[in-house]
């Protein structure tokens, strides 16, 4: 595989999504083997915030059981933070969204990786700060498109 000249830091976010997206693996085999991906091609993960809900959010309801996983500190592992109803889990991936955009701010991102992104709720700080710096973006998903 080729290796990139320097090191490159992304963050990953998003959500599990709506429709199908929730037929696959399990979020911490999913996001691992992302991790490993990126790793392979010289891509360190920065910064992960990644909204698992247990049906598609496209039919998910304030109470919907729901994860926020991260990373426990830069290149380190994707981990669980916080289990409980989406509302909440909502709540917690804001604080993780407004960690991410000053991140960017202060060129530790370099890129984003987009999976069914909110732009304009619990992602909208992460993309604030990558438009204002031309931060490089890549997505899947409805919304991340």
């Amino acid at each position: 595989m080729m290796k990139l000249p320097t090191p490159t830091a992304i963050a990953l976010i998003g959500s599990s999504g709506g429709g199908c997206a929730n037929l696959s693996s399990s979020p911490s085999s999913a996001l691992a083997v992302m991790q490993e991906e990126l790793q392979s091609v010289g891509i360190t993960l920065a910064a992960v915030q990644f909204i698992h809900c247990c049906c598609p959010l496209d039919r998910a309801t304030a109470s919907s059981t729901s994860a926020l996983w991260v990373l426990d500190r830069p290149g380190g592992s994707i981990v669980c933070k916080e289990k409980g109803p989406l509302s909440a889990i909502n709540n917690s991936a804001l604080a993780e969204d407004l960690i991410i955009g000053e991140q960017i701010r202060q060129g530790g991102i370099h890129g984003l990786v987009s999976i069914s992104s909110d732009f304009e709720g619990a992602n909208r700080s992460a993309f604030a700060a990558a438009l204002e710096l031309r931060t490089p973006m890549a997505g899947t998903g409805g919304t991340s498109m």
